[in-house]
Protein backbone atom coordinates (compact mmCIF):
# COMPACT_ATOMS: atom_id res chain seq x y z
CA UNK A 1 0.00 0.00 0.00
CA UNK A 2 1.37 3.38 -1.03
CA UNK A 3 0.03 6.75 0.07
CA UNK A 4 -1.43 5.54 3.36
CA UNK A 5 -0.03 5.15 6.87
CA UNK A 6 -1.57 2.93 9.51
CA UNK A 7 -3.85 4.95 11.79
CA UNK A 8 -4.84 7.57 9.23
CA UNK A 9 -8.55 8.17 8.63
CA UNK A 10 -10.25 6.98 5.45
CA UNK A 11 -13.73 6.63 4.05
CA UNK A 12 -14.86 2.99 4.07
CA UNK A 13 -16.02 1.30 0.89
CA UNK A 14 -18.79 -1.22 0.37
CA UNK A 15 -18.11 -4.94 0.32
CA UNK A 16 -17.62 -5.80 -3.39
CA UNK A 17 -20.12 -7.92 -5.28
CA UNK A 18 -20.00 -9.88 -8.53
CA UNK A 19 -16.92 -9.41 -10.71
CA UNK A 20 -15.66 -6.69 -8.36
CA UNK A 21 -14.70 -9.47 -5.97
CA UNK A 22 -12.02 -10.61 -8.43
CA UNK A 23 -9.90 -7.48 -8.15
CA UNK A 24 -8.27 -5.62 -5.29
CA UNK A 25 -10.08 -2.42 -4.36
CA UNK A 26 -8.77 -0.14 -1.62
CA UNK A 27 -10.42 2.70 0.27
CA UNK A 28 -7.39 4.96 0.08
CA UNK A 29 -3.87 4.95 -1.29
CA UNK A 30 -2.60 2.78 -4.11
CA UNK A 31 -2.16 -0.99 -4.16
CA UNK A 32 1.19 -2.02 -5.64
CA UNK A 33 2.00 -5.54 -6.82
CA UNK A 34 5.61 -6.40 -5.95
CA UNK A 35 5.65 -9.98 -7.24
CA UNK A 36 3.44 -12.61 -8.87
CA UNK A 37 3.79 -16.37 -8.57
CA UNK A 38 5.50 -17.77 -11.66
CA UNK A 39 7.06 -14.47 -12.74
CA UNK A 40 10.81 -14.12 -13.00
CA UNK A 41 12.59 -12.68 -9.96
CA UNK A 42 14.28 -9.41 -10.99
CA UNK A 43 18.06 -9.54 -11.32
CA UNK A 44 18.29 -13.09 -10.00
CA UNK A 45 21.48 -14.61 -11.44
CA UNK A 46 19.88 -18.07 -11.20
CA UNK A 47 16.85 -16.99 -13.27
CA UNK A 48 14.43 -18.12 -10.57
CA UNK A 49 10.69 -17.50 -10.45
CA UNK A 50 8.48 -16.48 -7.57
CA UNK A 51 7.10 -19.57 -5.82
CA UNK A 52 9.60 -21.90 -7.47
CA UNK A 53 10.81 -24.86 -5.42
CA UNK A 54 14.19 -25.96 -6.77
CA UNK A 55 15.67 -29.33 -5.86
CA UNK A 56 19.30 -29.49 -4.66
CA UNK A 57 20.24 -30.86 -8.10
CA UNK A 58 19.05 -27.59 -9.67
CA UNK A 59 15.84 -28.87 -11.28
CA UNK A 60 12.42 -27.36 -10.64
CA UNK A 61 10.05 -29.50 -8.60
CA UNK A 62 7.03 -27.19 -8.59
CA UNK A 63 5.71 -23.63 -8.68
CA UNK A 64 3.81 -23.11 -5.42
CA UNK A 65 0.74 -20.93 -5.95
CA UNK A 66 0.14 -20.58 -2.21
CA UNK A 67 2.02 -17.50 -0.99
CA UNK A 68 1.60 -16.83 2.72
CA UNK A 69 3.35 -14.77 5.40
CA UNK A 70 5.68 -11.86 4.63
CA UNK A 71 8.71 -10.74 6.63
CA UNK A 72 10.12 -7.24 6.00
CA UNK A 73 13.60 -6.66 7.40
CA UNK A 74 14.63 -3.00 7.10
CA UNK A 75 18.21 -2.29 6.12
CA UNK A 76 17.84 1.51 6.38
CA UNK A 77 17.12 3.42 9.59
CA UNK A 78 13.95 4.95 8.12
CA UNK A 79 12.76 1.59 6.72
CA UNK A 80 12.92 2.98 3.18
CA UNK A 81 14.92 -0.04 2.04
CA UNK A 82 15.03 -3.64 3.12
CA UNK A 83 14.64 -7.33 2.46
CA UNK A 84 11.16 -8.81 2.00
CA UNK A 85 10.82 -12.57 2.50
CA UNK A 86 7.63 -14.35 1.37
CA UNK A 87 6.56 -17.84 2.46
CA UNK A 88 5.09 -20.51 0.17
CA UNK A 89 2.78 -23.02 1.80
CA UNK A 90 3.40 -26.21 -0.18
CA UNK A 91 5.14 -29.60 0.22
CA UNK A 92 8.03 -28.89 -0.17
CA UNK A 93 7.67 -25.30 0.91
CA UNK A 94 9.82 -22.37 0.01
CA UNK A 95 10.65 -18.73 0.63
CA UNK A 96 11.68 -16.08 -1.85
CA UNK A 97 13.53 -12.88 -1.06
CA UNK A 98 13.48 -9.52 -2.77
CA UNK A 99 15.36 -6.34 -1.98
CA UNK A 100 13.04 -3.34 -2.17
CA UNK A 101 13.60 0.43 -1.95
CA UNK A 102 11.07 3.22 -1.61
CA UNK A 103 11.45 5.90 -4.29
CA UNK A 104 9.19 8.42 -2.56
CA UNK A 105 5.89 7.30 -4.03
CA UNK A 106 6.21 3.53 -4.54
CA UNK A 107 8.62 0.62 -4.11
CA UNK A 108 11.31 -0.52 -6.56
CA UNK A 109 12.26 -4.20 -6.62
CA UNK A 110 16.05 -4.21 -6.99
CA UNK A 111 16.93 -7.91 -6.93
CA UNK A 112 15.98 -11.20 -5.38
CA UNK A 113 16.35 -14.94 -5.19
CA UNK A 114 14.73 -18.13 -3.95
CA UNK A 115 16.14 -19.03 -0.54
CA UNK A 116 18.18 -22.24 -0.70
CA UNK A 117 17.07 -24.76 1.96
CA UNK A 118 19.25 -27.66 0.77
CA UNK A 119 21.53 -27.29 3.81
CA UNK A 120 18.61 -28.29 6.09
CA UNK A 121 17.15 -30.95 3.75
CA UNK A 122 14.47 -28.61 2.48
CA UNK A 123 11.55 -26.87 4.14
CA UNK A 124 7.88 -27.71 4.55
CA UNK A 125 4.52 -25.84 4.37
CA UNK A 126 5.92 -22.41 5.26
CA UNK A 127 3.03 -20.49 6.77
CA UNK A 128 3.32 -18.08 9.71
CA UNK A 129 5.91 -15.33 9.42
CA UNK A 130 7.41 -12.92 11.91
CA UNK A 131 10.50 -10.78 12.41
CA UNK A 132 12.83 -11.04 15.38
CA UNK A 133 13.95 -7.94 17.30
CA UNK A 134 17.43 -8.51 15.87
CA UNK A 135 16.06 -8.23 12.31
CA UNK A 136 15.93 -11.82 11.11
CA UNK A 137 12.97 -13.66 9.61
CA UNK A 138 11.16 -16.51 11.37
CA UNK A 139 9.32 -18.76 8.94
CA UNK A 140 7.07 -21.45 10.43
CA UNK A 141 6.87 -25.01 9.13
CA UNK A 142 3.25 -26.09 9.56
CA UNK A 143 1.57 -29.52 9.86
CA UNK A 144 4.63 -31.62 10.62
CA UNK A 145 4.62 -34.93 8.70
CA UNK A 146 3.43 -37.85 10.81
CA UNK A 147 6.33 -40.16 11.60
CA UNK A 148 4.13 -43.19 12.45
CA UNK A 149 5.54 -46.65 11.86
CA UNK A 150 3.03 -47.45 9.11
CA UNK A 151 3.12 -45.34 5.98
CA UNK A 152 5.63 -42.78 7.18
CA UNK A 153 7.45 -42.81 3.85
CA UNK A 154 4.27 -41.77 2.06
CA UNK A 155 3.97 -38.79 4.40
CA UNK A 156 7.27 -37.36 3.11
CA UNK A 157 7.10 -38.56 -0.49
CA UNK A 158 7.28 -34.98 -1.80
CA UNK A 159 10.40 -34.33 0.27
CA UNK A 160 12.01 -37.55 -0.98
CA UNK A 161 11.34 -36.27 -4.50
CA UNK A 162 12.99 -32.98 -3.54
CA UNK A 163 16.07 -34.66 -2.05
CA UNK A 164 16.42 -37.47 -4.57
CA UNK A 165 16.69 -39.79 -1.56
CA UNK A 166 14.52 -40.97 1.32
CA UNK A 167 13.45 -38.01 3.44
CA UNK A 168 13.32 -38.13 7.22
CA UNK A 169 9.97 -36.88 8.62
CA UNK A 170 11.73 -35.56 11.74
CA UNK A 171 13.47 -32.95 9.58
CA UNK A 172 10.25 -30.94 9.25
CA UNK A 173 7.95 -29.11 11.64
CA UNK A 174 10.19 -26.37 13.04
CA UNK A 175 10.72 -22.64 13.17
CA UNK A 176 13.37 -21.64 10.62
CA UNK A 177 15.43 -18.49 11.10
CA UNK A 178 16.41 -16.55 7.96
CA UNK A 179 19.51 -14.45 8.47
CA UNK A 180 20.50 -12.03 5.68
CA UNK A 181 24.21 -12.35 5.03
CA UNK A 182 25.62 -9.05 3.81
CA UNK A 183 29.28 -10.00 4.24
CA UNK A 184 29.82 -10.71 0.54
CA UNK A 185 29.03 -9.02 -2.74
CA UNK A 186 25.53 -10.51 -2.95
CA UNK A 187 22.81 -10.57 -0.32
CA UNK A 188 22.61 -14.25 0.56
CA UNK A 189 20.56 -15.88 3.31
CA UNK A 190 21.84 -18.09 6.12
CA UNK A 191 19.22 -20.71 7.02
CA UNK A 192 19.04 -22.12 10.56
CA UNK A 193 16.35 -24.58 11.67
CA UNK A 194 15.61 -23.90 15.32
CA UNK A 195 15.23 -27.49 16.49
CA UNK A 196 15.34 -26.45 20.16
CA UNK A 197 12.04 -24.58 19.74
CA UNK A 198 10.15 -27.85 19.25
CA UNK A 199 8.62 -29.89 16.44
CA UNK A 200 4.91 -29.29 15.86
CA UNK A 201 2.58 -27.37 13.53
CA UNK A 202 4.21 -23.99 14.04
CA UNK A 203 2.24 -20.80 13.61
CA UNK A 204 3.45 -17.25 14.22
CA UNK A 205 6.23 -16.85 16.77
CA UNK A 206 6.52 -13.58 18.68
CA UNK A 207 9.80 -12.74 20.40
CA UNK A 208 9.29 -10.53 23.46
CA UNK A 209 11.44 -7.48 24.32
CA UNK A 210 13.56 -9.56 26.72
CA UNK A 211 14.94 -11.21 23.54
CA UNK A 212 14.54 -14.63 25.19
CA UNK A 213 10.83 -15.42 25.53
CA UNK A 214 8.90 -16.58 22.46
CA UNK A 215 5.17 -17.31 22.27
CA UNK A 216 3.76 -19.32 19.38
CA UNK A 217 0.75 -21.36 18.37
CA UNK A 218 0.22 -24.91 17.17
CA UNK A 219 -2.03 -24.61 14.12
CA UNK A 220 -5.09 -26.84 14.40
CA UNK A 221 -8.02 -27.64 16.68
CA UNK A 222 -7.60 -28.77 20.30
CA UNK A 223 -3.87 -28.22 20.14
CA UNK A 224 -1.30 -26.41 22.30
CA UNK A 225 -0.12 -22.89 23.11
CA UNK A 226 3.67 -22.95 23.51
CA UNK A 227 6.35 -20.81 25.12
CA UNK A 228 10.08 -21.03 24.48
CA UNK A 229 12.67 -19.39 26.72
CA UNK A 230 16.13 -19.09 25.18
CA UNK A 231 19.23 -19.60 27.29
CA UNK A 232 20.76 -16.37 25.96
CA UNK A 233 19.13 -13.16 24.70
CA UNK A 234 19.06 -12.91 20.91
CA UNK A 235 19.98 -16.57 20.40
CA UNK A 236 17.21 -19.10 19.66
CA UNK A 237 19.52 -22.08 19.23
CA UNK A 238 19.14 -23.31 22.82
CA UNK A 239 16.50 -23.08 25.50
CA UNK A 240 13.49 -24.63 27.21
CA UNK A 241 10.07 -25.38 25.72
CA UNK A 242 6.83 -25.10 27.71
CA UNK A 243 3.15 -25.90 27.07
CA UNK A 244 0.32 -23.87 28.59
CA UNK A 245 -2.32 -25.36 30.87
CA UNK A 246 -5.28 -22.95 30.79
CA UNK A 247 -7.81 -22.55 33.59
CA UNK A 248 -10.99 -20.61 32.84
CA UNK A 249 -12.24 -18.17 35.52
CA UNK A 250 -15.86 -17.23 36.20
CA UNK A 251 -15.31 -13.64 35.01
CA UNK A 252 -14.23 -14.88 31.55
CA UNK A 253 -10.52 -14.43 32.14
CA UNK A 254 -8.15 -17.38 32.38
CA UNK A 255 -4.86 -18.32 33.97
CA UNK A 256 -1.92 -20.06 32.34
CA UNK A 257 0.34 -22.51 34.11
CA UNK A 258 3.42 -23.47 32.16
CA UNK A 259 4.42 -27.13 31.91
CA UNK A 260 8.10 -27.68 31.13
CA UNK A 261 8.45 -30.09 28.20
CA UNK A 262 12.22 -30.20 27.84
CA UNK A 263 15.41 -28.30 27.20
CA UNK A 264 18.03 -28.70 24.52
CA UNK A 265 19.97 -27.06 21.73
CA UNK A 266 19.94 -27.20 17.96
CA UNK A 267 23.18 -29.15 17.67
CA UNK A 268 22.04 -31.94 20.00
CA UNK A 269 18.64 -32.34 18.38
CA UNK A 270 19.98 -32.19 14.83
CA UNK A 271 22.46 -34.92 15.69
CA UNK A 272 19.67 -37.05 17.21
CA UNK A 273 17.65 -36.70 14.01
CA UNK A 274 20.62 -37.74 11.90
CA UNK A 275 21.34 -40.84 13.99
CA UNK A 276 17.72 -41.92 14.46
CA UNK A 277 17.03 -45.31 12.94
CA UNK A 278 13.71 -45.25 11.08
CA UNK A 279 11.78 -48.46 10.35
CA UNK A 280 11.82 -49.85 6.82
Amino acid sequence: MNGYKAGEDFEPIAVPEGDAQKVVTVATGDYQVLARVGSEIPNDDAGGRFGEVIRPDGTTQLICNAPDGNMFLPTADDSSEGVLYTNYECEPGGVNKIVIRNNGSSWDVLEGENVDFASVNGTWINCGASVSPWNTGLTAEEYEPIAALDGWKDNVASMSDYLGAQANPYDYGFEVELIPDTSGDSLNTIVEKRYAMGRFSHENSIVLPDLKTVYFGDDGTDVVFFKFVADEPGNLSAGTLYAAAATQNEDGSFNLDWIELGAGNDEQIAEAIRTLELPE
